[in-house]
């Protein structure tokens, strides 16, 4: 269903009872957040002031307007969710828009998204109508509102609740937030980047007519003739600044899905024209005027980051180059530099977009200036906020084997804990000490430093119990799954240290936690349950516990069925598939290999079945391996012949993986030792030449690999192997 030409930018949904008050306050600000001089409004909502449940007839009315309507605005609660046109209002969306212009705030309730299971978490669903279940692939936009709601009074729309709506605005019209509320730009940035340019053209019409203005009085003290001068130039500006009014109105209208690349470059060249014939050779700007075409240029690169990253980065790079110039001229000042950084940061995240390696060269860039940023302005907040980024992000992207990504991420974490130290009721900075607590005991674990990791580890878990004194109460699902978060990576401390029991407390902590929550429906939980599940059973085969570990993988293979049957996707089947090869192993090792071919086979059909989806390459590698189990089952069954074909198979995929990684010593390793499983079937079946051929090939590329890389053990080990089963075996 398309909607027509006069459309709304937001439609609102939302409880008439407990509500209305909120919803009348949030439509005047997102009405009004940025809107120019000339308009009424700087977008239009529709918000209905009837009543449904009493007068039913007004819903062909509602239709009508979700028809013309570009976005879904839902206030969320209880009283929303539970309310049945607000559920009729969401399936018509569902049924006939894209979810992904569906928009929350949040009025009363909790809102926790999984990214795991693709879903919100079962603490979300009070306050959500049960038909956006399954509704979003990614987390959609949604923003809290809850402290202003007070349905017996009139909603206060203060700095914070324009704040809030700031969110909103920016996720319908595509400016950046920061943008719409910022007070050192002086201005509310446009819907899109051709109203940004609209913005620039007035300023500059005002700078104009001020001078213009001046002329003219000071004309009068010279002559008649400067006075008339100075007229004409002002009616020349004004006539062509309302001529490009109207044009960039018509091409406003008449662009559909946004402004494009070469829209936003004749408004460019048309703004400059137009300065040209109001100031005529002179170039001067003063300070505000730098400042503001810096900004509008680089808000113009935002904005066209997803749509044309090429030009996005032409603009960021531009707006760029005009802050380090301004910045010559006004040394250390705090609002050119703020700027310089995300203009470095602007450009380096859409080079890593592009997967263009210059973006590390830029990430570094972005971190020296933000380093330069803090040492001239060290008590601003978003200088820090702005550091710690820079080092997150150099440690996330950077390959060079020089940077050391624990460094990085002990830098940024410092920054952290010196934010929230100063801010101690900032949530949010609790949950980034959290994270970044986790991620740096994860790096000392990798590098065996189990001290450190288990003290950052604890660190994590103090923040989160701490956090709960302030939100107490044994429902609190999100810090509970938080806190069974760090418990698995405990866990996974415990395990690399073979330290097998005490890693087995963990997990079974972690997954009481998962039980205690959990709900049959979601698929989040099942996922949590599965993985811990694994990880014992895991745990059981490192203490030889065969028999404990089979019901451990027996459980998480119920579990993977269960899950695939809610959401048969290709991370479901990942799971599946992994389970199905555990509980095949544990079988070998209990030597009940009838089971074990079974299960081997079953993730086998699973795999191919998946061959052919975008994200084959991830399992890809694993296929070679997966075949190879299911012959070395079929050969200790003593089906032979069956197994010679598995190897086969398996020599196939090893092959074509390693056609595609040319280069990775892994992928030429598994081709040599499929070879030799081949020559181990052949052997099986008396057929000495067949299985000398292939173990002569295996030879051929462990020989290769060693020449290539003679300090690589392994394929040494493997020539070596080679080497004597040839020689062992009979003409």
């Amino acid at each position: 269903m398309s909607p027509s030409p006069s459309r709304y930018d937001a439609f609102i949904s939302y409880s008439h009872a407990k509500d209305r008050a909120l919803a009348i306050a949030l439509q005047g600000v997102i009405q009004t957040l940025g809107k120019p001089w000339y308009r009424r409004r700087s977008l239009r909502v529709f918000r209905d002031e009837g009543s449904l449940s009493s007068n039913p007839a007004l819903w062909p009315s509602i239709e009508e307007a979700l028809a013309n309507s570009g976005h879904f605005i839902l206030l969320a609660c209880p009283e929303a969710a539970a309310s049945e046109w607000v559920c009729r209002e969401v399936e018509w969306w569902r049924k006939n828009r894209d979810a992904s212009a569906i928009l929350l705030a949040l009025t009363e309730g909790e809102l926790t998204w999984d990214a795991y299971a693709q879903d919100f978490k079962p603490d979300s669903w009070p306050a959500l109508p049960a038909p956006l279940k399954g509704a979003f692939k990614d987390e959609p936009y949604w923003t809290d509102f809850r402290d202003w709601r007070d349905p017996s009074r009139e909603a206060k729309p203060d700095r914070r609740f324009v704040a809030a709506a700031a969110g909103l605005v920016s996720a319908i019209n595509g400016v950046p937030k920061d943008d719409l509320i910022s007070e050192e730009l002086r201005r509310q940035r446009r819907t899109i980047a051709i109203v940004s340019s609209v913005a620039a053209l007035l300023a500059l019409l005002v700078v104009a007519a001020s001078t213009a203005a001046l002329l003219a009085v000071r004309a009068q003290r010279v002559a008649q003739a400067e006075t008339e001068s100075a007229k004409n130039t002002l009616e020349l500006a004004s006539g062509t600044a309302g001529n490009l009014l109207d044009n960039l109105d018509q091409k406003y209208r008449d662009s559909s899905s946004g402004p494009s690349g070469q829209i936003i470059s004749d408004i460019n060249e048309q703004v400059r024209m137009l300065y040209k014939q109001l100031k005529g050779a002179s170039s001067d700007f003063s300070f505000d005027d730098q400042m503001r075409e810096a900004a509008v240029i680089g808000s113009r690169g935002e904005a066209l980051k997803d749509k044309d990253p090429k030009l996005a980065n032409q603009y960021a790079v531009q707006a760029k180059d005009l802050f380090q110039g301004m910045l010559i001229g006004h040394p250390k000042n705090y609002d050119i530099e703020l700027q310089l950084v995300s203009s470095y940061r602007l450009i380096a995240l859409i080079e890593d977009s592009q997967r263009d390696k210059q973006s590390e060269l830029d990430f570094k860039r972005e971190n020296t200036a933000a380093i330069q940023l803090d040492e001239d302005h060290p008590g601003a907040a978003s200088s820090k906020i702005l550091l710690y980024k820079s080092y997150e992000d150099i440690a996330k992207s950077s390959s060079d084997p020089n940077i050391d990504r624990l460094s990085m991420y002990n830098k940024a974490l410092s920054i952290v804990a010196e934010i929230s130290y100063f801010e101690p009721a900032n949530l949010d900075y609790k949950a980034e000490l959290v994270r970044f607590n986790e991620i740096v005991g994860r790096l000392y674990k990798d590098r065996s430093n189990y001290n450190q990791s288990m003290s950052h580890y604890k660190t994590a878990m103090d923040v989160l119990n701490k956090e709960e004194e302030t939100k107490p109460g044994p429902d609190n699902k999100i810090l509970e799954y938080r806190r069974a978060d760090i418990y698995e990576d405990i866990g996974d401390l415990h395990a690399a240290q073979t330290d097998f029991p005490a890693a087995r407390i963990s997990y079974e902590t972690a997954f009481e936690i998962y039980n205690r929550f959990s709900q049959k429906d979601n698929i989040g939980d099942l996922v949590e349950k599965r993985y811990a599940e694994s990880r014992l059973g895991d745990f059981a085969i490192a203490e030889k516990n065969y028999g404990l570990a089979k019901q451990h993988y027996d459980q998480a293979l119920a579990i993977a069925k269960q899950a695939v049957e809610m959401a048969p996707n290709v991370y479901r089947q990942r799971d599946l598939i992994a389970s199905l090869q555990n509980v095949g192993d544990v079988c070998a090792e209990n030597k009940d290999d009838n089971e074990a071919l079974n299960s081997y086979q079953a993730a086998l059909k699973a795999k191919i079945s998946l061959s052919d989806t975008q994200l084959a390459i991830y399992w890809l590698p694993d296929l070679p391996k997966t075949y190879e189990r299911v012959g070395d089952a079929q050969l200790r069954l003593g089906a032979a012949t069956e197994a010679l074909k598995s190897f086969q198979a398996a020599l196939e995929a090893a092959q074509k993986w390693a056609d595609i990684n040319r280069e990775t010593r892994d992928a030429q390793n598994n081709v040599g030792f499929a070879y030799s499983r081949v020559a181990k079937a052949y052997q099986t079946l008396g057929a000495n030449p067949q299985a000398r051929a292939a173990l002569e090939s295996a030879r051929a590329i462990f020989a290769k690999l060693v020449e290539a890389h003679p300090d690589d053990a392994l394929a040494k080990r493997n020539l070596d192997d080679t080497t004597k089963k040839i020689s062992e075996l009979s003409p």
